[in-house]
């Protein structure tokens, strides 16, 4: 295969067959809606790459198994509510934003849309910080899943939601009691009103100068074409005219990325739940080395 591509030809076949067997599936309901996939597979992926990709993003499900049992928590609100553990929660929340965004990119990738699979690979980026700021600051996990009620009311006026429905007078009224009771925790949902914490760059907590970089690679730049920054258009309007065609020169870079995101956030989602899976993860992290030394030594 060119540009470095493996030469395994039974990684090549698992890793079509796994999306063949989505296909499959498509084309369940393709019969049913006469929808057809034109697109043609990039054939130059390297194939043990896309199969860890595969691996690590269907890891993900089966590490919590088919129930995940959440311990109560007691808190002080207008009355002594049980709260589930709030790192947990956030954990499960990025676990299936990581697992939507992570198949999307993989997805995207081997349909020659790599600038757009490198914008959900940011999002993972962005979920993998945040999950693991939230694992490390169970203060801050607690405080913001707490604000929910006036961050819900908020969105509400902010769509113009009728005021005198039912739920509206009811969220009202919860808010206003909670504020009353925990005036504290009102302050600071108001103050954080139009910025949530944290913040990517807090989230990735001391900005060292490899943070910075890892920042700024990693998030800031596939955030210009994201936000239709002026930084992006020189990357789809050049001398020879518009780029539509959004096929990245060398696929392979987003998807170490990818996998690189993955095996860092199976390793949150071990240390949260207590699953047992270190060694498991540890050989994970192996294949992402000699995968990446691999590429990364041709590419150089």
């Amino acid at each position: 295969m060119e540009g470095g591509g493996i030469t395994n030809p039974r990684a090549l076949v698992r890793f079509r067959q796994n999306f063949e067997v989505s296909a499959s599936r498509v084309s369940k309901l393709r019969l049913m809606s006469k929808l057809k996939c034109s697109y043609q597979l990039d054939d130059r992926i390297d194939a043990e790459l896309g199969q860890l990709c595969w691996d690590l993003l269907r890891a993900i499900q089966p590490y919590l198994g088919d129930r995940v049992d959440i311990p109560l928590r007691m808190r002080q609100a207008t009355t002594r509510e049980l709260l589930p553990d709030p790192v947990m929660v956030w954990t499960l929340y990025y676990a299936s934003l990581i697992l939507g965004a992570s198949d999307g990119a993989l997805t995207l990738s081997v349909h020659n849309l790599g600038r757009e699979a490198r914008i959900l690979t940011r999002q993972v980026f962005e979920y993998l910080f945040k999950a693991q700021y939230f694992a490390k600051h169970p203060r801050e996990a607690r405080r913001e899943l707490e604000t929910e009620p006036f961050r819900e009311l908020w969105l509400l006026d902010d769509l113009g939601y009728d005021r005198r429905t039912a739920r509206y007078r009811r969220l009202k009224a919860e808010c206003d009691l909670v504020a009353k009771k925990r005036p504290r925790l009102y302050e600071y949902a108001k103050k954080t009103r139009r910025k949530e914490p944290p913040t990517v760059p807090e989230s990735m907590g001391r900005q060292s100068r490899r943070r910075r970089d890892a920042y700024g690679f990693h998030y800031r730049l596939p955030s210009r074409t994201l936000h239709g920054s002026v930084l992006g258009i020189r990357d789809t309007v050049t001398a020879e005219g518009v780029k539509f065609d959004s096929r990245d020169a060398d696929p392979h870079l987003t998807l170490l990325d990818l996998a690189r995101y993955l095996a860092a956030f199976l390793r949150i989602l071990n240390g949260v739940f207590s699953l047992g899976k270190g060694k498991d993860i540890d050989r994970f992290s192996g294949r992402v080395r000699q995968v990446e030394d691999r590429l990364l030594t041709h590419l150089k």
